[in-house]
């Protein structure tokens, strides 16, 4: 088991730092515009959006929360309000907020011993199977 914990840690790694870099390729002011997806959200606002689910996968794994409960529904709500919240913030700002959310997230993971399957899901629905979803279409927008 802690091979498969070192490996899921090492995964995230690898996930943040292919974000890290295509996002650092370009201008603050270029990670400002939405058009990153259909959905009207920018570099910025992924970084946002992915330090959340990155800090409710933490606060879950500390809470022994167990397993995910929500809907789409409340994904939908959720967010809405972090793509308003990601306007207001700088590039730095949200750059800060997700080493935040990310030192947090792989703490909490690395912290539990024996590791239960529903804390392995909370670390990859939220962090590296999120991640790698979105870089998708970051790898997309980088692209141009």
């Amino acid at each position: 088991m802690q091979d498969e914990k070192q490996a899921l840690l090492d995964a995230e790694a690898t996930y943040a730092a292919e974000i890290e870099q295509l996002a650092m390729s370009r201008t603050p002011d270029e990670v400002s515009i939405q058009d990153l997806n259909d959905d009207g959200w920018s570099v910025k606002t992924l970084v946002v959006h992915i330090a959340h689910w990155q800090r409710a996968g933490a606060e879950a794994i500390d809470s022994g929360a167990g397993e995910y409960e929500g809907s789409d529904e409340d994904s939908d709500r959720v967010n809405a309000g972090i793509l308003a919240r990601a306007q207001g913030m700088s590039w730095k700002e949200a750059l800060d907020d997700w080493a935040d959310a990310r030192e947090g997230a792989r703490m909490a993971f690395a912290s539990v011993e024996p590791v239960p399957e529903w804390a392995i899901t909370w670390f990859t629905d939220e962090g590296t199977d999120h991640m790698a979803e979105h870089l998708v279409e970051l790898r997309r927008w980088a692209a141009r």
